[in-house]
């Protein structure tokens, strides 16, 4: 077995007067003990009962130092902290009423601006809502102005041809008698074809002017749409507010809350070693689990002893 050397550094102390010096004398013989502690380890090596004697004796002389160590820092340390556990809790006494969670006057503000923000960005997209939807409506009377537009040019369009068919027809109608009554009925089926073919272009014209109808609505109601996410996307950024005392920037953050624990993945979980530890604190489960009594109470969870050395000074 290879003999490890422990190195004990020396440690200064910043302690106040009239402590400084008292600390740096209980502290450098302290240090010494250690030292000569560390050598003791760093050269003994257990090969028989006398050298386990010893190293329990060094195990011992270690406790024990730790113990008086301890009282000696307990002693040069529990007066100034007595002291700064003081000077918190009367400072503590001042700020706690301003700072407490939903109650203090910090809290309070916060949620006064927040609300008024709120209430400020919520008018301004209600504003900004109202002017889109004026738009869309001044659009959407454009479009129905141009549909009635061209229905109108339809309709003209069809009573024009209608009135040139008519004074063909009646043309045809007097050239036929001239010639004797011989061409009537040509000319009677000839008016019988052209009326057919008006009634059809005034089927395409209503069935266009229908499609152009339809289209108008279909646009009207994707206008709608658009208008409430413009409306959305035009609430005003978060903005800074500054006064000769301070400043405050209203920003949204990011923040989760657990509505259903048995849907949040493993990943997102935590193992509650307290909890683990309670299952078996008891001396009767851990009995149990020593005579092979119970099954591991937790499962995926393996409950087992391992050794340990305990010392006594």
């Amino acid at each position: 077995m290879i003999a490890k050397t422990i190195e004990i550094r020396d440690t200064a102390l910043a302690l106040p007067t009239p402590m400084l010096l008292d600390g740096q004398v209980s502290l450098a013989v302290y240090q010494a003990r250690a030292r000569q502690i560390a050598a003791e380890v760093g050269a003994l090596t257990i090969t028989d009962a006398a050298s386990q004697a010893t190293a329990i004796a060094v195990l011992a002389t270690i406790a024990a130092l730790k113990k008086e160590a301890e009282a000696e820092r307990r002693r040069l340390v529990d007066p100034p902290n007595e002291w700064v556990k003081a000077v918190n809790a009367a400072f503590k006494s001042v700020v706690d009423p301003l700072l407490a969670p939903k109650t203090g006057a910090d809290a309070l503000l916060r949620d006064r601006m927040l609300a008024f923000d709120q209430a400020q960005r919520q008018r301004a997209a209600q504003a900004e809502r109202e002017r889109l939807v004026a738009v869309a409506r001044a659009q959407a009377a454009e479009r129905q102005r141009a549909v009635e537009e061209q229905r109108q040019q339809r309709a003209d369009e069809e009573a024009r041809h209608r009135a040139v068919a008519a004074d063909l027809l009646r043309q045809r109608q007097a050239e036929a008698e001239a010639r004797g009554e011989a061409g009537t009925a040509e000319v009677l089926e000839e008016m019988a074809q052209e009326q057919e073919r008006g009634a059809q272009t005034a089927e395409a014209a209503a069935a266009a002017s229908a499609h152009v109808i339809v289209e108008a609505a279909q646009e009207a109601g994707a206008q709608a749409q658009r208008v409430e996410q413009l409306a959305v996307a035009a609430v005003p950024p978060p903005k800074t507010t500054a006064t000769a005392l301070g400043a405050a920037t209203t920003r949204m953050e990011w923040v989760h809350e657990v509505v259903d624990i048995a849907q949040v993945p493993r990943q997102y979980l935590m193992v509650n070693d307290a909890a683990i530890k309670a299952a078996y604190a008891s001396p009767a489960v851990k009995a149990r689990l020593v005579a092979g009594l119970d099954e591991q109470p937790i499962p995926g969870v393996r409950i087992f002893q391992r050794p340990t050395l305990a010392v006594r000074a």
